[in-house]
C-alpha cells in the first residue's frame, strides 16, 4: 500500500504541473484572443469616429455656404437697384470670402459618407448633391453679375429661398443621422 501511495504521489506531481500549465496556457491564449480583439474593436471604432467626424465637418461647411447664400438672397428681395444689390453683394462677398470654393474642397470628404455604409444618409448625401449643382451655379452667376443676372435673382429670390430651406433641411437630416450613428457601435 505504501508502495502504491509513493507511486501517486510520484506520478501526480508531474500531472498536477502538466494540468495547470495547459489551464494557464489556454488562459492566456484566451486572454490574448480577447485582448486582440478589443484592440481591433477600438481601431475600428476609432475609424468609424473619424469618418463621422469627417462628415461632421462636411455637412457643417454645407450648412454655413447655405447660411450665407441666404444672406445674399435676402439681398435681392430686400433691394430693387442693380447699384445697391452689387454693392451688398460685395460687401457681403468680401466678409464671407472663401465659403463659396469650400463647397469644392468639400467634396474630399464624400468617400467618408460611403465609408460608413449607412443607406439613409447615402440616399441623402445624393440628394444634396443635386440640391448642390444648382446652388453652385447660382453662386458662380454671382462672380461676375451683369444686369440680366441680377434682374433673374430679384425675380426668383423667393423660389430660391425655398429651395434653399429645403436643402438646409436635408442637411439637418444628415446631420441627424450623423447624430444617431455616432452612439451606435460598429
Amino acid at each position: 500500500m505504501e508502495a502504491l501511495q509513493i507511486i501517486f504521489n510520484f506520478l501526480s506531481i508531474p500531472l498536477t504541473a502538466l494540468l495547470t500549465y495547459l489551464y494557464t496556457r489556454s488562459h492566456y491564449e484566451r486572454k490574448r484572443k480577447d485582448d486582440l480583439a478589443d484592440r481591433e474593436f477600438t481601431r475600428r471604432a476609432a475609424a468609424y469616429d473619424m469618418r463621422i467626424k469627417e462628415v461632421r465637418e462636411y455637412v457643417d461647411g454645407i450648412h454655413n455656404v447655405i447660411s450665407v447664400l441666404i444672406s445674399f438672397n435676402t439681398i435681392f428681395q430686400q433691394e430693387t437697384t442693380s447699384e445697391r444689390i452689387e454693392l451688398r453683394v460685395k460687401r457681403l462677398e468680401s466678409y464671407n470670402e472663401g465659403l463659396f470654393p469650400s463647397t469644392t474642397v468639400m467634396s474630399i470628404n464624400m468617400d467618408s459618407i460611403s465609408m460608413l455604409h449607412d443607406a439613409r444618409l447615402i440616399e441623402l448625401n445624393k440628394l444634396l448633391g443635386l440640391q448642390l449643382q444648382r446652388i453652385y451655379k447660382w453662386s458662380k452667376d454671382l462672380e461676375n453679375p451683369t444686369e440680366e443676372i441680377i434682374q433673374q435673382k430679384i425675380k426668383d429670390a423667393e423660389d430660391f429661398l425655398k429651395f434653399l430651406l429645403d436643402t438646409n433641411n436635408i442637411v439637418i437630416q444628415m446631420g441627424t443621422r450623423l447624430d444617431e450613428l455616432s452612439q451606435s457601435v460598429k
